[in-house]
């Protein structure tokens, strides 16, 4: 018992070293530069080491982009979808803090290709966690369009926040909430009613 908790505080350590490694390297050069021997020699392991628990250098970014999206989307998930078509401005902000908050995976992770697998991951989580909330909260006859209602906000919501934070974010995130409320409420009240 206790060897196999030194064992798994040997992973855990060097799995942390690895990914720590990886997310310095992507603060210092582009993501096509970076080899398995780079981590290597930051993370101080073996490039065996980094092989035992992953299968190459997209292993480690899906496993950091995973987590991300992850955190994100249940801390969305715990400020409610009930109250966003209402009001957007808290969706967004509530988007923003999360991406925030984890800003040590998300600055590094942003780099690459501008967070776009990241965002991607992301509109998918929320289109289906906003999916399951509909089905518990719409008529029977319009659950078989909860896909595509989820799809629909959660993709846009989150390509409206992926553009403002990659064009510099000229308006405010009030604003932009301005701007989809009518969408979202002319939307929103045929659907749900």
């Amino acid at each position: 018992m206790e060897k196999e908790r030194k064992s798994d505080r040997r992973i855990l350590r060097s799995k942390s070293a690895i990914r720590n490694a990886y997310l310095l390297l992507l603060g210092q050069m582009d993501s096509s530069e970076i080899t398995v021997t780079d981590i290597a020699d930051h993370a101080d392991v073996d490039r065996k080491t980094i092989y035992n628990y992953y299968e190459g250098i997209d292993a480690i970014r899906n496993e950091l982009e995973n987590e991300l999206v992850l955190k994100i989307s249940s801390s969305l998930e715990q400020t409610g979808f009930s109250g966003f078509l209402q009001d957007p401005k808290t969706f967004l902000e509530s988007v923003h803090g999360a991406f925030t908050a984890y800003r040590d995976l998300t600055i590094p992770l942003f780099r690459m290709n501008n967070g776009t697998s990241v965002f991607q991951k992301l509109r998918d989580s929320l289109s289906s966690r906003y999916q399951a909330f509909l089905m518990k909260t719409i008529s029977p006859g319009m659950q078989k369009y909860s896909r595509i209602y989820a799809d629909f906000l959660m993709n846009g919501m989150i390509s409206v926040y992926q553009e403002w934070i990659q064009g510099g974010m000229q308006l405010s995130l009030e604003e932009v909430a301005k701007l989809f409320l009518p969408i979202l409420s002319s939307g929103s009240a045929s659907f749900l009613a």
